[in-house]
């Protein structure tokens, strides 16, 4: 089943430079500060003050940080948890098509035993029930049992209390940030491959069979209608 945790070990931090920290000592060539000299020495009046790093005008404009278009918070919380597995369980492509599997030897089985007009014992139609039953059973505990551990693995990293997550988007890239942690991590749209609308929540899944989730209601910036539009545009599918 796909996990919606979020995991924060991806960190990385863009450098268009190519350089993690500069250093002007690495271009000895080219020292800013002798440049910030000569262009003072040649025009006193007019000359700005230069950056002694950047060799760039003090008074010239700076990149601003990318406008927050959407923020969304909530809590990991056990119905959370209950709404996203019954999805997974129940209405995945994948699922239904196992389900309707199952429907064909249920079917052909009970056929097998009934057939038109008279009952007739097929050891093989028992057989085919059993299994189903079987199957059955075992979907019903593991979608109690991925609730459960899912949950009980949240409360034990946020000190038994449900994790608090905030979710912002820009234009570019989405930061989920854990608030009980401390701990934040960036999502990239090329990432997420579909976009699934359940009860409550969308759920971005991407690459990696994972849930990217944001609450309907938890918006703290933006609204759900502006959202959808917006991630829509962003993702290849939606559904």
């Amino acid at each position: 089943m796909d996990n919606p945790t979020n995991n924060p070990t991806n960190n990385q931090t863009d450098n268009p430079t190519g350089n993690p920290i500069y250093n002007p000592a690495d271009n000895p060539t080219n020292n800013p500060t002798d440049n910030q000299t000569n262009n003072q020495t040649n025009n006193p009046a007019d000359s700005p003050t230069y950056n002694p790093i950047t060799n760039a005008p003090t008074d010239a404009p700076i990149d601003a940080p990318e406008e927050i278009l959407f923020i969304n918070q909530y809590l990991r919380t056990k119905e959370m948890f209950k709404e996203i597995f019954q999805y997974s369980f129940t209405k995945s492509p994948r699922m239904i098509f196992i389900f309707i599997v199952v429907l064909v030897v249920i079917i052909s089985s009970i056929f097998l035993i009934y057939s038109p007009g008279r009952f007739q014992f097929n050891y093989l139609a028992v057989i085919y029930l059993c299994i189903v039953a079987i199957f059955i059973f075992t979907l019903i505990f593991r979608y109690f049992q991925s609730i459960n551990l899912s949950y009980k693995r949240d409360l034990e990293i946020s000190n038994g209390v449900p994790a608090e997550i905030r979710m912002s988007l820009t234009d570019n890239t989405m930061e989920s940030y854990n608030v009980f942690s401390e701990s934040k991590f960036n999502i990239s749209y090329k990432s997420v491959k579909k976009v699934i609308i359940i009860k409550n929540y969308y759920l971005l899944l991407t690459e990696a069979k994972h849930y990217i989730v944001i609450k309907k209601d938890g918006f703290i910036k933006g609204a759900p209608e502006e959202f959808l539009a917006f991630i829509q545009t962003k993702v290849v599918k939606s559904g």
